[in-house]
């Protein structure tokens, strides 16, 4: 794992409590996307580590038509956390992570 600085936010999956991603800023600071309510880091932008495992691609139907996302995965469990769309930005699912605060230990009973 990388060392943090104070400044930096940690944040584990919310299924198994894995260790995923690093980043210096809070998910309230940051922007959604209206689409799927991901939260959206710019990489170009931020300081942004990730410890998750790169899964297949695929492919969503919205309204405007479809697109294709290169999900990651949490290393612990598996399930998906994150996608990218081949640009710049990362995109956090919904309920995917959180901080050490918001990971609850009843989550694994």
């Amino acid at each position: 794992m990388v060392n943090p600085s104070p400044s930096d936010s940690v944040f584990h999956c919310l299924y198994c409590g894995e260790y995923v991603l690093t980043v210096d800023s809070t998910f309230d600071l940051l922007p959604k996307r209206p689409v799927d309510s991901s939260i959206v880091l710019d990489e170009d932008k931020l300081n942004v580590h990730i410890n998750m495992s790169p899964i297949d691609p695929v492919i969503i139907k919205r309204a405007s038509g479809f697109e294709k996302q290169l999900r990651y995965s949490c290393p612990g469990c598996q399930l998906p956390l994150a996608y990218h769309q081949g640009g710049r930005y990362l995109y956090i699912l919904q309920n995917a992570v959180g901080n050490q605060k918001e990971f609850n230990l009843s989550n694994l009973i």
